[in-house]
């Protein structure tokens, strides 16, 4: 396990009361040391690949051969399912021993057409193994590196030239670009650029950080759906309806004002602003409509409305939706922000594309434009899913190295009993999507530099709590390049479990478990939550029925941040009377946040048994409102049909209105803490208003 021994084994031996920081760096240095190394996977043996009837691909292969031999490999992975569907499919069957595919090591490109989709419907046969007869496709040697998937595109950089110093945006290019930029054309948009393998950042500003709000000169419509009475507000790009607000220092270096005049392809509809504008918490992307000069320097006006206005700034702030901190952004798509190395812009009208070469890239001369060291390789994502399996059973895809897609790199729908197990997932828009089925498996892989690393469902008909089984185990999931972009893990499957997981580098709260009969555990996350407010490590909100059978235990939580000025964060963090959590007990937190733990509404939760260090505060337990009057904003229709059976001991069903009452009769709203090792003052719990009507359960938390 995780953690070599309990906390309370450990308070035990040593004594935690009587603990200093040196105590607990060794108590974490002896859990980090115990983390178990990588799962190797249904290895095959000499022996048992012979006796499996065995299938061969290799990148010098043909997807006309019959596979059988490494003398006769296939060339694709599609080549190498339809051998296996042949094979099903025969008066023979499944072979005694089950399938057994190899790729041997090499660079295979794939496309959609050479994609691996492993489903009946495509062709015409279930992908049904079995535990003494299972279906596998691995990379030759165990060594995922080795055997590499990749559906981008490489772009021909013959035409890749130095931007003329006379040429027509010559005027637009950043100060710190001139002389720096190259050219060339490019047909489609990019999509996920890289050069020499490395991915290109598009323009951005600023390069680090976030620009910020320092007035905001019209709120601009404001609506929300559902919310909101009337009409949804109309809007074009010569009347917009967005807010208006000027730029704090410091200021852009680039030509704003001018590149938006500079006509077709510029400014208008390539130029738009992610982040927070009004609450700390809410994330939200607009075109932007204009750009003009002002007495409070550069302002901005947005094209659409905004779900709760535009109001916090550094001064005179509009509005009563604000918080303590102004509005914080960055602003995409300005050829005049290509100012540091890495950079590019892509012209969609001219079909042109402008990028200011990695560092290391150029040689350093007197005067004119740098020459490159070499000719680069310039690759664009283009297929899309590798390997798409529906409704298998003991299929193992493993030991690959998969990247360069438009999509979601594997997904399983459905079935049972297969796994995902020791590959690289990398340079993509998504990495895995585990969708139901039962006793499934996502094990010992590394997901890096994508915009979804995993996310799990329950089968899309939900009429029953049944409990997935399925089991998402030692994978190293963060971003290496991409370390800005916001990325989450969502865990939404009934009865799933997420264990021993090491996740970090993460802008926003990052793992976001969803229940009912969740299982989180033994996990190790830090270096998240630095853009944000509000939000956690560990974050579920919004259900009143989700907790039940949640676990959430024996995690490693620290170094999670809490910005001064922002509302504040969790460390676990159970928010819009998420209540009834079954358990969330033993867990280590380490400078989680301002609140280790969050508690906002919501009742009959057990937290117990934890251990929290250099927190702010260590448990902060609130009532939001009142449970029944909010009950149609938390509901959704959730609490209908399967959700029910985890408070009703008969199993009837409820309609939305008797469903309150049901669920305040299972509270039996009261609030019991006991917590003798609290310390009063800093790290203690705090309670608000309300509070002493639930029914959670705080108990032996340790708080430093």
């Amino acid at each position: 396990s995780f953690f070599c021994l309990s906390l309370s084994h450990h308070a035990g031996r040593v004594g935690l009361r009587g603990f200093n920081e040196r105590d607990i760096a060794a108590v974490f240095a002896v859990t980090a040391l115990r983390r178990p190394k990588r799962c190797v996977l249904l290895s095959v043996s000499a022996k048992c690949f012979l006796r499996h009837q065995a299938q061969s691909c290799a990148i010098q292969g043909s997807d006309n051969n019959n596979g059988r031999s490494t003398a006769t490999p296939l060339a694709s992975c599609a080549g190498a399912i339809v051998a296996v569907a042949a094979e099903l499919s025969s008066p023979q069957g499944l072979p005694p021993h089950g399938v057994d595919v190899t790729f041997a090591p090499g660079l295979y490109k794939y496309t959609t057409r050479t994609s691996c989709c492993i489903s009946a419907d495509c062709h015409g046969v279930n992908f049904t193994g079995t535990k003494e007869a299972p279906i596998v496709l691995h990379g030759a040697r165990g060594d995922p590196t080795k055997v590499v998937f990749d559906g981008s595109v490489d772009v021909s950089s013959a035409e890749l030239k130095p931007l003329p110093q006379n040429s027509t945006v010559a005027t637009l290019i950043n100060p710190a670009a001139v002389g720096k930029l190259y050219t060339m054309p490019m047909p489609m948009p990019p999509a996920g650029l890289e050069w020499n393998g490395v991915p290109l950042t598009p323009s951005q500003f600023p390069n680090k950080g976030l620009a910020y709000v320092r007035r905001v000169w019209d709120e601009g419509a404001v609506w929300a759906e559902g919310r909101t009475k009337g009409p949804k507000p109309t809007y074009n790009w010569t009347r917009p309806c967005g807010g208006n607000v000027s730029l704090a220092a410091p200021f852009p270096t680039g030509d704003w004002v001018a590149e938006f005049a500079a006509g077709t392809g510029f400014g208008q509809g390539a130029v738009r602003v992610s982040g927070y504008f009004s609450n700390d918490w809410y994330f939200e992307t607009h075109d932007v409509a204009r750009v003009a000069p002002s007495s409070a320097g550069t302002s901005i006006q947005l094209l659409d409305f905004s779900r709760y206005g535009l109001c916090e700034a550094e001064e005179d702030v509009r509005g009563d939706c604000g918080g303590q901190s102004p509005g914080r952004f960055k602003v995409y798509g300005l050829l005049s922000e290509v100012d540091m190395p890495g950079e590019y812009w892509y012209d969609t009208v001219a079909k042109v594309l402008y990028v200011y070469p990695p560092e290391n890239s150029l040689f350093t001369i007197a005067e004119g434009a740098p020459p490159l060291r070499s000719t680069p390789v310039i690759s664009m994502r283009q297929a899309g899913t590798l390997a798409s399996v529906v409704n298998a059973s003991y299929l193992t895809i493993r030991d690959i190295t998969a990247t360069g897609s438009t999509a979601t790199l594997v997904t399983i729908e459905g079935g049972d009993h297969n796994t995902i197990g020791g590959c690289i997932l990398k340079n993509s828009d998504g990495g895995i999507l585990l969708a139901g089925g039962h006793n499934n498996r996502i094990i010992g892989n590394d997901i890096y530099d994508v915009n979804g690393h995993l996310s799990s469902d329950s089968d899309p008909n939900r009429g029953a709590l049944e409990p997935t089984n399925n089991l998402i185990a030692n994978n190293h999931l963060t971003q290496v390049f991409l370390r800005d972009t916001t990325w989450s893990v969502r865990i939404s499957g009934v009865g799933d479990r997420f264990s021993h997981n090491l996740i970090h580098d993460a802008p926003q709260q990052v793992l976001m478990p969803k229940g009912p009969l969740t299982m989180v555990d033994h996990n190790e996350i830090f270096n998240t939550g630095y853009s944000d407010g509000d939000g956690g490590v560990i974050y579920a909100g919004a259900s009143l029925v989700n907790g039940y059978g949640m676990h959430v235990r024996e995690n490693f939580v620290h170094h999670s941040l809490d910005v001064p000025g922002l509302h504040g964060r969790g460390g676990i963090y159970f928010d819009d009377h998420f209540q009834a959590v079954t358990n969330a007990s033993h867990n280590v937190l380490y400078k989680a946040a301002g609140r280790a733990f969050l508690v906002n509404g919501g009742g009959g939760s057990n937290i117990t048994r934890n251990l929290i260090v250099n927190g702010g505060i260590g448990i902060f337990n609130q009532h939001a409102d009142n449970i029944t009057q909010a009950l149609p904003l938390y509901d959704n229709e959730e609490l209908l049909s399967a959700a029910i059976k985890v408070i009703s001991s008969g199993g009837q069903r409820y309609n939305s209105g008797s469903m309150a009452a049901a669920i305040l009769r299972f509270l039996k709203p009261r609030l019991r803490i006991v917590s003798p090792h609290l310390r009063p003052g800093f790290g203690s719990t705090r309670r608000r208003k309300g509070g002493h009507r639930r029914r959670t359960r705080i108990s032996r938390t340790m708080c430093f």
